[in-house]
């Protein structure tokens, strides 16, 4: 009876069997699959991730944002020098404390419309200006840039150079005060002077 049976094996028949095998092991894959579902939280740890797994063109849009990135995750020597840049940055994203666009004289002003975070100017010497601000800017542990501003300066096209220049510290200003100073180079054989004559704007970060 077993010889008989085994006679009855056909080709068509190995051919269902195998079918019916291939269906079943589709069928047990598709089961199986791994979702973001079946990710117990925390199993993924960046070691193991392979080096270069995940690249930008994997990311679908904005899933990286603010809230989703850990505190102190990102630190700046992870950032590739120029990977950061200006189109990159959302509007408002990066802002001075303060700023302004300074008049110069014996009674500095700063010009309407151009400044926020500065609640006075004074001039206590030639050239030397204090600047005190309000808010978040703070002298001790912040930074002023200052650079010329040639519209509301007066007189100084016949110089060789013109300097602006912050002061560290600010020694000719009262505490809690930013200190600039500005300077005029007449001739080429002459020396930088302190001078009332120059317009500058300023940012404090």
């Amino acid at each position: 009876m077993l010889k008989s049976l085994t006679n009855r094996v056909t080709p068509l028949a190995v051919a269902v069997a195998c079918g019916v095998l291939l269906a079943s092991g589709t069928a047990s894959y598709a089961a199986f699959t791994v979702g973001t579902k079946q990710i117990r939280k925390g199993a993924v740890t960046r070691a193991k991730i392979h080096r270069r797994a995940v690249t930008s063109d994997k990311l679908a849009n904005r899933a990286v944002v603010g809230r989703t990135i850990a505190h102190g995750a990102v630190k700046t020597n992870s950032i590739a020098n120029g990977a950061v840049t200006a189109n990159k940055l959302a509007a408002g994203a990066v802002t001075p404390l303060a700023y302004g666009n300074v008049a110069p004289g014996a009674s500095p002003t700063f010009v309407p419309g151009t400044t926020s975070g500065f609640t006075a100017v004074s001039r206590p010497s030639t050239g030397t200006y204090c600047l005190t601000p309000s808010g978040d800017a703070d002298p001790t542990t912040g930074v002023l840039v200052a650079s010329p501003d040639a519209t509301h300066s007066t007189g100084l096209g016949t110089l060789l150079s013109v300097v602006v220049e912050a002061v560290a510290g600010a020694p000719d200003c009262s505490a809690g005060s930013f200190e600039v100073q500005t300077k005029v180079l007449a001739s080429a054989a002459g020396v930088l002077t302190s001078s009332d004559a120059v317009g500058f704007t300023v940012i404090a970060t």
